[in-house]
């Protein structure tokens, strides 16, 4: 089953690989005509593109070739990294909010404020629910959905150990909950630290840090704020059971995260 199930995943990434290739060269021939010019004039039309459009969009303004081979690995890295991630987090966000109940209220609250008969948010929406997206972070730090890994650099060293040529993992999971960094109460959900403390940008790395940091990680917000906004709007969810986190390709629900779904009055 497992072998199958190998080669099940290999060929659906085969498949959709050869998809984006087809959208990415149907783009980039576009880019090269100039009677099929892609529509950047004006931000409403900028912000209704996808992002091989901007990419597209982005190449005709400053006046230089497309690049294939970047564009090709940008929109895979975009897909492929971002949809297990940004689904582990979503599992991780409902699971708190629905044993944290006096935080999910205040959540409640200010989406049935922003948002007042709306069912879905607007990017100004977006940037008025606070609260959420402390929460989102809060859930990032506790579980961190990827860690990440460097190869130290010639006569790099660390805590005193020789790591020059020597992959070393970044564990977030760890690092998010040292008490020097975080207080007492780094294990615990608190939402609030967020505009209540000073937090040191270098301490919270679900997305990395430096140059080689996630080129998704505000996309990842935005997104995770417009899934949960839009959700939370109609419902709320109840765990059936504690769960505890699993270390696999990312940090998941260590077993079926089931919930309740409750249609809200």
């Amino acid at each position: 089953m497992a072998a199958l199930t190998a080669d099940y995943d290999r060929e659906i990434l085969k498949i959709l690989g050869s998809r984006i290739d087809s959208l990415v060269n149907d783009d980039a021939a576009a880019a090269h005509e100039p009677d099929k010019e892609v529509a950047d004039d004006g931000d409403d039309d900028i912000r209704a593109l996808d992002i091989l459009s901007l990419t597209v969009a982005s190449s005709q303004r400053e006046g230089r070739p497309l690049r294939l081979v970047e564009t090709f690995s940008t929109i895979k890295s975009l897909i492929f990294a971002g949809h297990d991630t940004t689904a582990t987090l979503m599992s991780w966000v409902c699971y708190l909010l629905g044993t944290h109940l006096s935080i999910e209220e205040k959540v409640l609250k200010e989406i049935d404020s922003v948002l007042g008969s709306r069912t879905e948010p607007t990017l100004a929406d977006l940037s008025a629910l606070t609260h959420l997206g402390d929460v989102i972070k809060e859930a990032l730090r506790l579980f961190p959905a990827a860690g990440s890994a460097r190869i130290g650099p010639k006569g790099a060293k660390l805590c005193g150990y020789d790591v020059e040529n020597v992959i070393v993992y970044v564990a977030p999971f760890v690092i998010h909950r040292v008490p020097s960094l975080w207080g007492a109460d780094a294990d615990v959900f608190r939402p609030e630290r967020w505009s209540d403390d000073q937090i040191n940008p270098d301490h919270f790395v679900p997305f990395s840090r430096g140059r080689a940091d996630c080129l998704g990680q505000k996309f990842a917000l935005l997104e995770g704020k417009t899934i949960l906004a839009t959700v939370y709007r109609q419902f709320v969810f109840r765990p059936v059971k504690e769960i505890r986190a699993k270390r696999a390709l990312t940090l998941i629900p260590g077993e079926d995260c089931e919930m309740r779904v409750m249609k809200r009055s």
